[in-house]
């Protein structure tokens, strides 16, 4: 099974998870249920499963072979010649890649010939060379670099770059035009769900972190490449196809000898493998080439006026070429090691994966029909032995499959462990653990949120709120206080209830209840946090 993610898997996957959201739960169920069984689990060996956990990577591999899947049937059903977005990325991606290295290597022409114009009357100042061509780029190298060092030391990441959210826009808003000028067989509306995607993709940094910097930090070594193959060639070419003549002066009067130790240290990375006269010009060629204005230059040596050039083509090799290729090389590396760090375990990724494990059971009279045994999970939700609540520890090796309830006080009596415990498994295929009365008040309730530290960020919160109330200041306070106190990724399931009737508070959420929730959570833009409803709408 295919398990290696690039950035445009990354892209597909958040489109085809927008496009999902649009559909109807039970459509969703039946149709990622058959792609589970027909071309996923055949392919996965029985050793990865326990009893009611996959196990090692396992998810990643299962999620990237739901995603090959959908693209199959998205190309089948629209036709081949359909471009996703993350195809449209990477098209875009590779023609500015071409775009910067062609419009860098110019540049570096460019700039390469207006230095190297000789007319004869004075030698090249190797100075004005060094300078521009070699020092310039070391500088902006260093800035890279000690910028990298600040973000490590302040834990502060690409995605409060500038020049990285600059990028971002630009890309983003270039495969849009892409997309809107080559794909005409596309309709409004699916337009409108590319863009919305692109933009989830953009926003969801808190999931992927710096993956989408480096595609960028990538195309910005390229440039360098490009420029600094360009300064090469052109130096070449001016050599070869002119008699230049180089010389050093300087209005502060700088010894021979200070000159000659600076060039032998600038050397010294190629100086060990290339003959003293050619990695760089000796003391007699470095006096030889000392320009003095009112002298002129018919009293210096040819010899010594041509002995420059190999020590500034390699300074342009070792400073500016070289560092710009393990700059290269080493953005390719993050950006991989990056991608293989994907843990894949939001709220999106979660539901894909409780729709394909799950069995689909179709109501036929008083009996639920499991259409398919080939499930390896909710073993204990099938039989209907729901677990014991009371003998529930947060500490125990199963605590990562567990819930912590936080239930309002209002209906906390009403609720009954077993009938909480069978609701949750079957919606959400999880075991209750440890369950606790909440006022939803942050500073009231702050003991109970403190307790949540000890499930060490394993077990998964949820807490259960009555749909037909909407959501106050302070419910939205308090659903921001578990966040802060239970991690960055703790798993927080808000789980909303119809209004209770008299014989259960378990009942159905009103579709217009639903929505006005999902508007007032979507706002947190907590990718951790999942809306779901423990009963469907009538």
């Amino acid at each position: 099974m295919q398990t290696d993610w690039q950035i445009k898997d990354l892209i597909d996957l958040e489109y085809f998870f927008e496009l999902d959201n649009r559909e109807d739960d039970k459509n969703l169920m039946r149709r990622d249920r058959e792609i589970y069984l027909s071309a996923i689990l055949p392919t996965i060996p029985k050793d990865t499963f326990s009893s009611e956990t996959l196990t090692g990577d396992t998810p990643k591999r299962i999620i990237k072979a739901w995603l090959d899947k959908r693209r199959t049937i998205e190309k089948k059903a629209r036709g081949s010649e359909v471009i996703l977005p993350g195809d449209a990325f990477v098209e875009v991606r590779r023609l500015l890649c071409y775009l910067a290295f062609v419009i860098a290597s110019l540049s570096g022409v460019g700039l390469t010939f207006s230095l190297l114009t000789y007319k004869g009357s004075e030698p090249l100042n190797v100075s004005v060379f060094l300078g521009v061509l070699v020092l310039a780029q070391m500088g902006l190298i260093l800035i890279l670099l000690f910028g990298f060092y600040l973000r490590k030391q302040s834990r502060l990441f690409e995605n409060s770059s500038f020049v990285y959210s600059l990028l971002s826009r630009i890309t983003i808003k270039t495969v849009l035009w892409f997309r809107e000028k080559t794909l005409k067989k596309l309709s409004a509306k699916q337009r409108d769900q590319v863009q919305a995607t692109l933009g989830l993709a953009r926003r969801q940094r808190t999931i992927y972190g710096s993956v989408f910097f480096w595609p960028f930090f990538i195309i910005g070594q390229t440039v360098g490449v490009g420029f600094n193959l360009g300064v090469l060639a052109a130096t070449f070419l001016r050599i070869i196809g002119a008699d230049l003549a180089f010389g050093w002066q300087s209005t502060i009067q700088i010894s021979s000898l200070a000159v000659f130790k600076a060039v032998k240290l600038i050397a010294l990375p190629w100086s060990w493998f290339i003959p003293a006269g050619i990695a760089h010009p000796t003391i007699e060629q470095i006096e030889g080439s000392h320009m003095v204005l009112k002298d002129g230059i018919y009293h210096l040596a040819t010899q010594d006026l041509v002995s420059w050039w190999p020590f500034l083509c390699m300074a342009v090799c070792v400073y500016g070429l070289l560092p710009r290729i393990l700059l290269l090389i080493t953005g390719i590396a993050i950006q991989k090691r990056r991608l293989r760090q994907q843990t894949f375990d939001h709220t999106d990724c979660d539901r894909l994966m409780q729709r394909l494990t799950t069995p689909v059971l179709e109501t036929g009279g008083q009996t639920d029909k499991v259409v398919s045994d080939n499930s390896f999970l909710l073993q204990n939700s099938a039989a209907g032995m729901p677990p014991n609540p009371e003998h529930s520890d947060p500490n125990d090796n199963n605590v990562a499959n567990t819930v912590v309830a936080l239930i309002p006080d209002d209906i906390f009596d009403a609720v009954k462990d077993r009938e909480l415990s069978l609701n949750i498994k079957t919606a959400f295929g999880y075991d209750l653990g440890l369950k606790f009365e909440v006022e939803a008040d942050a500073l009231a309730d702050l003991a109970v949120l403190e307790k949540l530290v000890d499930t060490n960020g394993t077990a998964k919160i949820m807490f259960l709120q009555e749909a037909w109330q909407p959501p106050i200041r302070e419910t939205l306070l308090f659903i921001r206080k578990i966040r802060e106190i239970a991690g960055a990724k703790a798993k927080i399931i808000i789980a909303l209830i119809g209004k209770p009737a008299a014989e259960t508070v378990f009942t159905s959420v009103k579709t217009e209840d639903y929505k006005i929730w999902e508007q007032k959570i979507s706002r947190i833009g907590d990718p951790y946090l999942r809306l779901e409803k423990l009963k469907q709408d009538k």
